[in-house]
């Protein structure tokens, strides 16, 4: 008989987890070897590779999206669909419009699940499939700038409030120990001088997590320090990055972090980032989107324009705009914000008063009608006249 341990981990396997990741850095900085060590290194996971297309096609007028999506299959855990997007921040000369084609493609992901909100019905499995709002971004830093370039400042400075952030030193198998950590404390230094936000770990300590690992605080370790390779060991699974004097094994903490980020991303703190994500960043994104609806409205009803009135009937009738998810105290709103979603919400229960109004007259009618004698009718001028 099976174990209640065994019958759990059975459970899990059928269930499915939805991510996506963003993959951001300069070319050749080692993205898509990321990608592949990240996802085929598992011995007991199948993985396969569903799709790959381009979302922008114009190389000449800004970044190129490009899209793949990875199954990974275990028998024990939860599956996992890795929908994963990557992107290079130097394409051109002048990449000044990188940093807000990137900020839109982000924001393009909410506006998509804001929109469907504003449906009466919705599909629940297919927001949970569809759901293309990227939930962590992994920043590939080049190390031989010995610090963040101001390209990368001004890309982190635009995308930090959208996502989840994760820095990541690209070829780190070409500094040693001390060079490292001078780069380490160059781009922390950088990061807080440009109040630029990344993923808080907390308090999360690595041994908690991965065994036989330093007593050290994750956040500590960003960035991380990652050496990638595509070479196979014979008659193993065990990627090594070909060095002109030795092998540098992979997933050797010794040597590189990328044991430990792999654990965390597909691991550990996948359901973190996922709830940070909904119940944070997309919330504040949306509070914001719809105050700014508002705004629109109360203008047009201002300067008189005939459709303000029924525009405003539709927004205030759906429900799922005014879902709080989470806390409004967990949500950071100015006292004139807080003045017009208390009068928004003053307007719907005006509007809910009047409708309801309506229904109990012509409730009354009806019963008139049942209780009369069968000569007497109600007139369509009676009905007109509750409604």
């Amino acid at each position: 008989m099976r174990t209640a341990e065994e019958l759990c981990r059975r459970k899990n396997s059928k269930q499915v987890i939805y991510f996506n990741l963003l993959l951001l850095g300069q070319p050749g900085i080692g993205k898509h070897t990321f990608l592949e060590n990240l996802v085929n290194n598992n011995v007991d996971s199948e993985v396969v590779k569903l799709k790959s297309e381009n979302v922008n096609q114009n190389l000449f007028h800004g970044p190129v999206f490009e899209r793949s999506i990875v199954k990974i299959r275990n028998e024990l855990t939860p599956s996992i669909i890795l929908h994963v997007t990557s992107c290079d921040t130097v394409t051109q000369l002048n990449n000044s419009s990188t940093p807000k084609r990137i900020r839109e493609h982000i924001e393009a992901q909410y506006n998509l699940f804001l929109k469907d909100e504003f449906k009466v019905l919705r599909n629940q499995e297919y927001n949970r499939t569809a759901d293309k709002r990227l939930h962590a971004c992994i920043f590939f830093i080049d190390g031989n700038a010995k610090g963040l370039q101001m390209l990368d400042i001004d890309i982190l400075s635009e995308i930090s409030s959208l996502i989840n952030i994760i820095l990541v030193i690209g070829k780190s198998d070409r500094f040693n120990d001390k060079e490292v950590e001078i780069i380490k404390k160059r781009v922390n230094d950088d990061i807080k001088s440009n109040n630029i936000k990344l993923f808080d770990f907390n308090d999360d300590y690595l041994d908690d997590i991965f065994e036989e690992s330093e007593h050290k605080l994750i956040k500590d370790f960003q960035p991380f320090t990652v050496i990638l390779g595509n070479k196979m060991v014979d008659d193993s699974d065990e990627l090594y990055r070909d060095n002109l004097c030795s092998k540098i094994m992979v997933e050797d903490i010794k040597s590189s972090n990328f044991s430990f980020l792999k654990g965390i991303i597909l691991g550990s703190h996948i359901q973190e980032l996922q709830s940070s994500t909904n119940n944070f960043i997309y919330e504040k994104f949306r509070t914001k989107k719809l105050l700014e609806k508002q705004n629109e409205i109360n203008i047009k009803r201002d300067s008189g324009e005939g459709d303000a009135i029924e525009f405003t009937r539709e927004f205030s009738a759906s429900p799922a705009l005014f879902r709080v998810n989470p806390s409004p105290t967990d949500i950071d709103l100015t006292p004139d914000c807080e003045a017009v979603v208390g009068k928004e919400l003053h307007e719907k229960n005006r509007i809910i008063e009047a409708y309801q109004k309506k229904i109990d007259d012509l409730e009354k009618i009806l019963q008139n009608s049942n209780d009369s004698s069968p000569t007497t009718k109600v007139t369509l001028c009676d009905l007109e006249r509750a409604i």
